[in-house]
């Protein structure tokens, strides 16, 4: 991006854990983790300057309202194991009810999703064996 321009692989300044193992291993000191940080911001200044990004807010949006209400989310988790169709392998080929929505088409089109489990953490957690009392 730095070099073709922030339109050319806008992805790749994401694709770094920001380990800040280059920095310690750059021979002239270059602060890599710092330049790929001003490069995100500068893709997502101009994703947002663009119109671009709104459908991604507003989901995290959401789910992030949706995470401040447990039963809610709980009703959501147990909707979308009812919802997804049955997969043998685990995996889920594609969700038709939300296929149609060109951003998603486009996501899913390069992924695969986790099945949703039949029990939520909690479920199993409640049926587990009971332990002995460890004092």
């Amino acid at each position: 991006p730095q070099f073709m321009g922030l339109n050319h692989e806008p992805g790749l300044p994401f694709a770094s854990s920001l380990c800040g193992a280059c920095l310690e291993v750059c021979p002239v000191k270059i602060d890599i983790p710092r330049v790929l940080l001003d490069l995100r911001a500068d893709i997502t200044a101009a994703k947002e300057s663009a119109g671009q990004g709104g459908l991604e807010r507003m989901a995290f949006r959401a789910y992030a309202w949706l995470m401040r209400h447990p039963k809610l989310y709980e009703i959501a988790g147990r909707m979308a194991s009812l919802l997804a169709p049955a997969s043998s392998s685990g995996w889920l080929r594609g969700v038709p009810a939300i296929m149609n929505i060109p951003p998603v088409r486009a996501w899913l089109s390069q992924r695969d999703l986790p099945a949703p489990p039949q029990q939520s953490f909690r479920q199993q957690w409640r049926t587990r064996v009971p332990r002995i009392d460890s004092r």
